[in-house]
């Protein structure tokens, strides 16, 4: 059967996602009706009908919690369902996409040639999780990156006061911006489909246990630092040359 691929939606990343798998279509078994989509694309294939016997590539941003909603709609219609999220370059299109995805355990071995032929290369895209798991990675690595914005924008505005209030002050306001991530990372423990074996809740877990000791540190620290002087490490700058 020859590969049919359906595109819907208005994404710019669309484009350059079914521009990379009309290219390297070539070979692909068991996965050859597929519908790629955004959030938009998804309530057009609502109305439209879903592709029974097909497979629904979500390349949404949606949240989510919104997802398993879909995949069990997939399954009502009789066809797959993968959610698909990373960073979306236009460069992608030729040197393929860092992908992390999730879907029922049954339906990995269908979807994943696809996903091969989206990603750099056979294997580089990461199977996190139930439909949501890839959504939910995304979601946290957007997070880090901020929290690293964060820091990276403190240490380039100019000094004001003592370095070690200005430090004091940054442990202090650590809480406030790992705050999120403790939030959506306990958000996916509570969900009945975060299997304990998947990457998702193997990454959750990790965030909800590590990020209130990381806090508490912070704090410790910061305690600390209050009971010196503030002229002391006044200068970051290095020793001169002798």
């Amino acid at each position: 059967m020859p590969f049919v691929l359906t595109c819907l939606g208005s994404s710019p990343h669309l484009a350059w996602l079914a521009a990379r798998l009309n290219r390297r279509a070539e070979g692909i078994e068991g996965c050859t009706q597929v519908c790629l989509c955004d959030h938009e694309g998804w309530e057009l294939l609502l109305r439209q009908g879903l592709p029974g016997g097909g497979v629904v590539l979500d390349a949404s941003t949606d949240w989510f919690m919104t997802l398993p909603a879909r995949h069990e709609s997939c399954l009502q219609a009789q066809c797959r369902y993968a959610e698909i999220a990373g960073p979306w370059h236009p460069f992608g299109e030729q040197a393929g996409f860092a992908l992390a995805w999730g879907a029922a355990v049954e339906h990995t071995s269908t979807i994943r040639p696809c996903l091969d032929r989206l990603a750099p290369f056979a294997g580089a895209a990461v199977h996190v999780g139930p439909p949501g798991a890839g959504s939910f990675c995304r979601h946290v690595q957007q997070g880090i990156e901020h929290v690293w914005l964060v820091h990276a924008q403190a240490a380039c505005a100019p000094a004001s006061g003592p370095f070690i209030q200005r430090w004091r002050d940054s442990l202090l306001n650590q809480r406030a911006h790992l705050q999120p991530l403790l939030d959506i990372a306990c958000l996916w423990l509570e969900q009945p489909y975060a299997r304990p074996d998947c990457h998702a809740s193997r990454l959750a877990r990790w965030l909800a246990e590590g990020l209130p000791l990381l806090t508490q540190l912070d704090e410790q620290l910061a305690t600390q630092l209050a009971g010196l002087p503030v002229t002391t490490l006044a200068h970051a700058a290095p020793h001169p040359a002798r």
